[in-house]
C-alpha cells in the first residue's frame, strides 16, 4: 500500500476570491423550473393565502394586521366596499372579485421572477460562452 501525502488546503486561494464569483457559478448551475409551474405556483398562492386569511379573520383565530395583510394579499383594498354589506351575495362578489384580482397579481409577480432568473442565467451563460444573449 502507497501511503499518500496528507490534504492540504490553500487558505490563500480561498482569501482572495472574490464572494461574488460564488454566487455567479451557483448561477450558472441554477435549473430554473418550467414556466407553466411558476404560473402554477403563483395562481395557486394567489387563491389560498386570501381564503386561508379570510377563514382566519371570519373564525376569530387569528388577526393579520392591515399593513401585513396589504403585503401578503395587495387585492384585500377592495374589501372596504364590502363594510356596509353585511353578508349579501354582493359583499361575496366583491369578495371573489378581490381573491381573482390576487391570483393575477401572484401570477404577474412569479413571472417576473422567474424572467429576471432566465436572464440572469442566460447573461451568465454568454458571459461565459461568448455568443450574444
Amino acid at each position: 500500500m502507497k501511503p499518500t501525502a496528507p490534504l492540504r488546503c490553500n487558505f490563500s486561494d480561498i482569501a482572495t476570491a472574490p464572494c461574488s464569483g460564488f454566487i455567479f457559478v451557483s448561477l450558472d448551475l441554477m435549473r430554473l423550473p418550467k414556466f407553466r409551474y411558476t404560473i402554477s405556483a403563483g395562481a395557486t398562492l394567489g387563491f389560498v393565502i386570501p381564503l386561508i386569511v379570510t377563514v382566519l379573520s371570519q373564525l376569530h383565530i387569528f388577526s393579520v394586521p392591515e399593513r401585513l395583510l396589504l403585503f401578503i394579499w395587495p387585492s384585500s383594498i377592495m374589501l372596504m366596499a364590502t363594510e356596509t354589506l353585511g353578508h349579501s351575495p354582493q359583499a361575496f362578489a366583491i369578495l371573489a372579485w378581490s381573491i381573482t384580482w390576487n391570483v393575477f397579481l401572484y401570477v404577474l409577480l412569479f413571472t417576473f421572477i422567474w424572467c429576471v432568473g432566465w436572464v440572469l442565467r442566460a447573461w451568465r451563460a454568454s458571459l461565459r460562452d461568448g455568443s450574444p444573449i
